[in-house]
């Protein structure tokens, strides 16, 4: 087994043994086989990464993430899987299925057509289905961060995956602030600069988070 690793504020690429492309995010993480066997292309990936697939309708291409499986079918799509509850997974081109389990802890499986992300809580079981904003949610491929009229839940999720960080919005009435911008090369401090600036967020360190190995010296910030 091969394992690739993304660093914070690092983007990686890598061909896999088929000849399909990864892209991985900052603080990302991707195992494959030195050699696809067997009936499926099966890939384990913890962090964010894009993947454009080789299409083969012979061997299945299949991405672990956590309790989730996503099914390609020859594609373009991301996949989200930093958070320990929630698994995000956005359909550029072809066709995806992800595979979970619900609250009765049965596997389903969801499809997904172009232009869709899908939301799943591994806590719960439950699902959410809906349109996706593909220039925002992939936009870390080139190094940018693209928010347009972007709840600040999102905003603030993207950025934390970027530059390692995480968020705990003490007030729940402002998540109902949106954001557009962009950003590429800005350090951390001129980014939250800019929140602070636009909508009078406050943002104030308050500690390390306590974790494992891809999580250690994750600092939080309170907002407020």
């Amino acid at each position: 087994m091969v394992e690739i690793r993304s660093t914070t504020g690092m983007i990686s690429a890598v061909t896999l043994p088929d000849n399909s492309r990864v892209w991985l995010n900052s603080n990302s993480k991707l195992i494959y086989p030195t050699r696809f066997s067997g009936k499926e292309r099966r890939v384990k990936l913890c962090g964010e990464g894009y993947f454009e697939v080789t299409k083969d309708t012979k061997h299945k291409f299949v991405v672990e993430a956590r309790s989730t499986e996503i099914e390609v079918y020859g594609t373009e799509f991301n996949v989200e899987v930093y958070n320990d509850e929630y698994i995000r997974a956005t359909l550029v081109k072809g066709s995806i299925g992800m595979k979970y389990d619900d609250s009765r802890h049965m596997r389903q499986l969801v499809r997904l057509v172009p232009d869709q992300f899908v939301i799943y809580n591994s806590r719960t079981g439950a699902i959410y289905l809906d349109q996706a904003n593909i220039a925002s949610s992939t936009s870390w491929k080139e190094g940018k961060i693209v928010l347009d009229n972007t709840p600040l839940n999102d905003a603030l999720r993207m950025i934390g995956n970027k530059y390692n960080v995480s968020f705990d919005i003490k007030d729940q009435k402002l998540l109902g602030n949106t954001f557009t911008g962009t950003f590429s090369n800005q350090s951390l401090d001129v980014i939250l600069r800019y929140f602070t600036i636009s909508s009078k967020l406050r943002f104030h360190q308050i500690g390390l988070e306590d974790g494992n190995r891809e999580t250690d010296g994750r600092a939080i910030f309170e907002v407020y």
